[in-house]
């Protein structure tokens, strides 16, 4: 493990503030009614917007699915790495530091505790997939198994198995409304099931190839990106549609923030978008870059206790923080990562994270951790 310390010393406490690049001035997010029409994916585009002195600015966005190919790693990284072979891509901590991270080769999902990570407990899966997702504060584990059309049900920590529920073709995300119901994501089948009981009760057609969820704090609505409409749709927990607004030119995960807000990170233009829930469905109420299309912002996560959003730029092996006050940004940081990092998980109550370098050699990488 990199960064250990040496056999008999105390565990190594990593600030969060160690190898940060510095903050920068606050700034401050701007509304955006506008939005410009999608094209081929794949492609990419300059859009003009205002300049600041009368003159037309240019500005280039993609429109390409997923992250970038990242380029080899820097030689020296803050906070603590591990290995972790076998492409680790999803990762959720539960109240109690578990750490739980999704690999893919073989399926399964690595169970361990957050100031622990070398002592892991396995658990194999029929079918791979990417998100995790927490049902509770201390669990069961959300595990969508792509490649095997089930959600796992897991218990925190054992990894016990509660439930494998069958679902539509190719599941990407499941989230829960409350302590009784969770909504999964069909991408390939296009389609939303609503689970109660461990049984689907409800399916919804989600035109669009729903990729990502995230429901509001209080279980009454979830939200969903649409990976081909490149939409956010709002919908209420018995599945009834609110409304729909385009999100931006690629989006791909989104998060509940604080105050209603929810928070889609563009991966096609570099920014991140800010919608709050309304009458007829989300409105965007703020937009916040945070890269380049090279630099194509991925994973997203976000701390409640600090109003901090936590977003990885894959086409440059970064993880920026945004430090908010509604829809301002107070301060911003910039820390250097493990290569292709795709996915970021808070640790509850610390303010810690976790960022996955999905490669097949593996790594994962803890700020603000104190290692054994």
């Amino acid at each position: 493990m990199r960064n250990r310390v040496p056999a008999g010393v105390a565990a190594l406490l990593v600030s969060l503030a160690v190898g940060f690049a510095g903050s920068v001035p606050a700034v401050a997010a701007t509304s955006h009614s506008g939005h410009h029409r999608g094209v081929r994916p794949g492609t990419h585009v300059a859009i003009t917007r205002p300049g600041g002195s009368g003159h037309r600015g240019v500005r280039t966005v993609s429109t390409s699915s997923g992250p970038a190919v990242s380029p080899p790693q820097a030689a020296i990284l803050p906070g603590i790495e591990v290995p972790l072979a076998g492409t680790p891509e999803g990762v959720a901590v539960d109240s109690s530091g578990i750490v739980a991270v999704s690999v893919r080769n073989p399926a399964a999902v690595v169970l361990f505790p957050i100031n622990e990570p070398l002592i892991r407990h396995t658990v194999p899966l029929t079918g791979s997939g990417r998100h995790l997702s927490l049902a509770g504060p201390s669990g069961p584990l959300l595990v969508p198994e792509a490649t095997g059309n089930a959600v796992a049900e897991l218990s925190l920590p054992s990894g016990t198995s509660e439930a494998t529920i069958p679902v539509g073709r190719g599941p990407q995300q499941a989230v829960a409304l409350g302590t009784d119901t969770v909504v999964v994501a069909d991408q390939q089948a296009g389609t939303l099931r609503i689970v109660r009981g461990g049984q689907v009760t409800g399916t919804i057609r989600s035109p669009g190839r729903p990729g990502d969820l995230a429901a509001s704090p209080d279980g009454t609505h979830f939200v969903v990106v649409g990976s081909r409409s490149r939409t956010l749709t709002e919908y209420a927990a018995d599945g009834s549609k609110v409304g729909s607004v385009r999100a931006g030119v690629n989006p791909t995960h989104v998060v509940a923030g604080n105050d209603g807000l929810f928070w889609v990170v563009d991966t096609g233009s570099g920014s991140v978008l800010g919608f709050q829930l309304g009458a007829k469905g989300p409105v965007r109420v703020a937009t916040i870059p945070v890269g380049s299309v090279e630099s194509r912002p991925y994973g997203l996560a976000f701390d409640p206790a600090r109003d901090t959003l936590w977003v990885t730029l894959t086409g440059t092996n970064r993880l920026v923080s945004l430090k908010l006050s509604g829809l301002a940004v107070e301060s911003r940081t910039s820390q250097i990562t493990v290569r292709q990092p795709n996915s970021v998980a808070v640790v509850p109550g610390s303010g810690s994270v976790v960022v996955t370098g999905s490669t097949p050699q593996g790594q994962l990488q803890f700020f603000g951790v104190s290692a054994s």
